[in-house]
């Protein structure tokens, strides 16, 4: 099957009831000269492109070995892209094209806590959504030292004064190149739904909250993402800017020159040892810069300047802790709701990921919900049961429900009726 793009004809790869397009690259490599700068339209090509391999992952802080998460997602050595920082790629999976109908379009940002993860991990897959008639798409994006970098030198050359939020730009790039492409594959602009977990819910919030986005998409979900106080999504510009000069000065970087020249290899080292040294929860992350983010997301709630749109919110049972709290995510998206609620009407919907995974004493771990999101349990190395398969399949169908027609089937959460689904 071969796409035409405006920039040029690109061949998926035919699966079972199904086409997916790999390694789509969606803005110019961001290297060289292009390095710490926002994204840039990519050169058109003639000859047609194969999309049959993924995209490579930006460089980051890999998990251990012998680690929970990578025994868990990251271990499976054929789902591993190589790393670059080329990395502005994205994914499409497609139902069988339907002469002029378009279906819904669900963009998939991932998490990591904006310093690891990449768009093909092995529980991530849109076979299901496209057996529903849903086209998924997975896209990359800059993260830790790449992605959020702020310093003088690369304000003082920028037109604007601005620096930093690299990632935010290129989340917000991708979803451009969604919007001019994606009729090509069968998809409707107008009906885009944008979803993420973890940093990708709050890389959702983010996007819902600024001015930069407006028509890009319809609706949202938040998988463990919400209004968090201890939980610091964003930093002031001052702030972020102390932290990009502490990185100078302990590496020995003496211009701007240098920090682009250096090979991406030792920058990450370097970024690594930086994040193992310091205290809190990430080094790098968003930065409220008058631009992507005129305020912090909070401040922006408040003064009720985001979009009110459709949203489904919600944390699994044994989620990430905040200040000792087992529930604090989930009390942060019945936060983000509330809020959201103020500024217009359209709904929230909440739910609660109860499952207790098989296997191990994890239980409804944080991310535990993303092999049953995505209809993935048969790559994990969990006994998974039939009930589990049959919650997958409830899943699915409630998102994909949403994806179609802004309601995934239950009640929405209201100040009267704080109405919350459990999958469980």
């Amino acid at each position: 099957m071969i796409v035409q793009t405006c920039y040029g004809p690109v061949e998926g790869v035919p699966c079972d009831g199904y086409t997916v397009y790999r390694g789509i690259r969606y803005a110019k490599a961001p290297v060289g000269e292009l390095r710490f700068r926002p994204p840039c339209r990519p050169e058109p090509f003639e000859s047609v492109f194969h999309a049959d391999r993924f995209g490579p992952m930006c460089p980051q802080d890999r998990h251990d070995t012998d680690s929970f998460y990578d025994k868990e997602f990251y271990g499976a050595k054929e789902f591993q892209p190589g790393v670059s920082e080329d990395c502005l790629h994205l994914n499409i999976w497609t139902p069988p094209c339907r002469g002029a109908e378009k279906y819904p379009v669900a963009v998939w940002i991932h998490g990591g806590a904006f310093f690891n993860g990449y768009n093909s991990e092995v529980e991530f897959d849109g076979a299901e959504f496209a057996r529903r008639g849903v086209i998924l798409v997975t896209i990359n994006y800059r993260m830790g030292l790449w992605g959020f970098l702020c310093h003088p030198w690369l304000a003082q050359e920028d037109p604007d004064g601005r620096c930093g939020n690299y990632g935010l730009l290129d989340q917000i790039f991708a979803l451009q190149y969604v919007r001019e492409n994606i009729g090509a594959f069968g998809g409707d602009p107008d009906r885009v739904t944008i979803f993420g977990q973890s940093a990708g819910a709050f890389s959702v919030q983010a996007l819902m909250v600024s001015p930069l986005t407006k028509g890009l998409f319809r609706q949202a979900i938040l998988h463990s993402g919400g209004i968090d106080g201890n939980f610091a999504r964003e930093s002031t510009a001052q702030a972020a800017m102390g932290k990009g000069e502490n990185f100078m000065r302990r590496f020995g970087i003496a211009s701007l020159e240098q920090l682009r020249e250096t090979p991406w290899q030792l920058l990450q080292t370097a970024a690594n040892d930086c994040f193992h040294h310091r205290s809190g929860m990430r080094l790098y992350s968003p930065v409220a810069d008058g631009f992507v983010l005129p305020e912090t997301e909070e401040e922006i709630l408040d003064s009720e300047k985001a979009h009110s749109i459709p949203c489904i919110l919600g944390a699994t049972a044994n989620d990430i802790p905040r200040d000792g709290d087992p529930d604090g995510l989930m009390k942060g998206c019945v936060d983000f709701a509330e809020r959201t609620g103020r500024i217009g009407s359209a709904p929230n919907y909440l739910y609660s990921f109860r499952r207790r995974l098989p296997g191990d004493e994890a239980g409804a771990f944080h991310s535990a919900d993303l092999w049953y999101l995505f209809g993935t349990l048969e790559r994990s190395w969990r006994p998974f049961e039939e009930r589990d398969r049959e919650l997958s399949r409830r899943i699915c169908d409630c998102w994909c429900s949403f994806f179609r027609t802004g309601d995934p089937g239950w009640k929405p959460y209201t100040a009267e009726e704080r109405f919350i689904e459990v999958f469980e």
